[in-house]
């Protein structure tokens, strides 16, 4: 996912990456940066196309994308920035979204140093709990 700058928590911590044999359910926490020299659609040209987690199914031998799901929302503006510093040479570039997903009780919870929130483990884009972590 993304192109160059782009980075991933797993690429230096395998404890970044989740997978849950009986549901067959991977996760991956990302930040995804667009060609920074292409034309923008947006006014930030340093803001990630995508951070947060993507969720995939584990079929066979192949991974099918289920959902995305973040924390941005709670990610205060002049910290966004910072996502997009990384260099491509780098090997470790810590997430100031997603950082570990987890299963428990039925349900996948996503962390992140902001807060931490309950998906339903079927569709996870429904955020079933939310708990924003004070400043």
């Amino acid at each position: 996912h993304g192109d160059r700058g782009s980075n991933s928590e797993v690429t230096a911590n395998h404890k970044a990456f989740f997978f849950d044999p009986q549901t067959r359910t991977a996760a991956i926490p990302i930040v995804a940066i667009e060609d920074r020299y292409a034309p923008r659609d947006f006014e930030d040209p340093y803001s990630p196309e995508f951070s947060g987690a993507v969720i995939y199914q584990v079929e066979g031998e192949s991974l099918t994308e289920k959902a995305r799901i973040s924390h941005r929302e709670w990610t205060p503006q002049h910290r966004l920035h910072e996502m997009s510093r990384g260099s491509w040479w780098q090997t470790e570039v810590r997430s100031l979204d997603i950082n570990r997903v987890y299963y428990v009780d039925e349900q996948m919870l996503s962390i992140s140093r902001y807060g931490l929130k309950a998906h339903n483990l079927n569709a996870p884009e429904e955020v079933l709990k939310a708990v924003k972590f004070a400043k």
